[in-house]
């Protein structure tokens, strides 16, 4: 009879675990179909901007291409530098802060930031080799009217004298 307590207690504990990792998976599953609805209704704002430029044929193709890879590149690192940020945080505010974590992660966030403002760069001069005449001013003037989303100097600009 001293084993029937035991057994619940075990079933009990596998359905609890069970259940937690039924509800990670899900979770997992739902972010993953999010993330591949949003891959494709990129396609569309793309070929809307390859629209807006006036490209068509095999320069249209290879436009819109080259951002799907790039949009998909920037999402992917995008996310692994929010995560080492979090993790940052996390390191900068526990009891005792392990200095030398601390400067792998500043270290790792500025090496990855760095390297999508590379992969901007080298994207807008790929697309403007690609384009020439009116396409080209017409994406150049596109860039200028787009503003970065957390620039300093945007930020500066907003606040009043």
């Amino acid at each position: 009879m001293k084993r029937w307590p035991i057994v619940l207690a075990l079933l009990l504990s596998l359905g609890l675990n069970v259940g937690i990792i039924g509800t990670l998976l899900m979770k997992r599953s739902r972010a993953h179909r999010q993330a591949a609805f949003t891959a494709e209704r990129r396609l569309p704002q793309l070929n809307r901007i390859a629209d807006r430029l006036e490209l068509g044929g095999t320069q249209r193709v290879r436009f819109v291409e080259a951002q799907r890879r790039f949009l998909a590149m920037v999402r992917r690192e995008a996310h692994l530098l929010n995560r080492e940020r979090v993790e940052l945080r996390q390191e900068l505010t526990s009891s005792e802060p392990d200095r030398q974590r601390v400067e792998e992660l500043v270290s790792s966030t500025g090496d990855r930031a760095e390297a999508l403002d590379r992969a901007f760069a080298e994207n807008v001069l790929f697309v403007r080799e690609m384009l020439d005449g009116a396409p080209e001013q017409r994406y150049i003037r596109f860039l200028a009217a787009g503003r970065p989303a957390h620039s300093a100097e945007t930020a500066a600009e907003r606040e009043p004298g």
